[in-house]
Formats: structure tokens, sequence, C-alpha cells
């Protein structure tokens, strides 16, 4: 059994723990996406959550326009 599946386990007998679980992995997919974008990494760091949704957000539409224009 791995470390992962025995913290949902544990993390699902309280209600405290699941939240817990659900917090840290919407905070790693969010670290995820802050190393992606195209940015140094000191101004990466210094974005809000908030602000680094919505320049993913611009960065995709942007990605998504360039290529239907290719099509």
């Amino acid at each position: 059994m791995s470390l992962m599946a025995g913290a949902v386990f544990d993390a699902n007998k309280s209600t405290k723990g699941a939240s817990k679980l659900r917090r840290d992995l919407i905070n790693s997919e969010i670290a995820n996406l802050r190393d992606l974008l195209p940015l140094p990494q000191s101004t990466r760091q210094r974005l809000s959550q908030l602000q680094l949704m919505a320049l993913v957000c611009v960065y995709v539409r942007k990605a998504n326009y360039f290529q239907q224009e290719k099509l």
C-alpha cells in the first residue's frame, strides 16, 4: 500500500483530515501550474493564487486562439 493511499484512507475517517488532504492536493496542483508559466521564477513566486489562475487562463486562451488560426 502506498503512503498516499494510506493518507486518503486516514483522511476519510475525519472531515478535518479530508479537508486538509483536499487543500494539500489543490495547493500542489496550483504549484504545478505556477511552474508551467513562462515567467521568471521571482515573478511567479510573487503571484497570488488568484493572479496565477487568471494568468493561466489568459495563456491557455491565447494558445487556443493561435492553434485555431493554424487550422
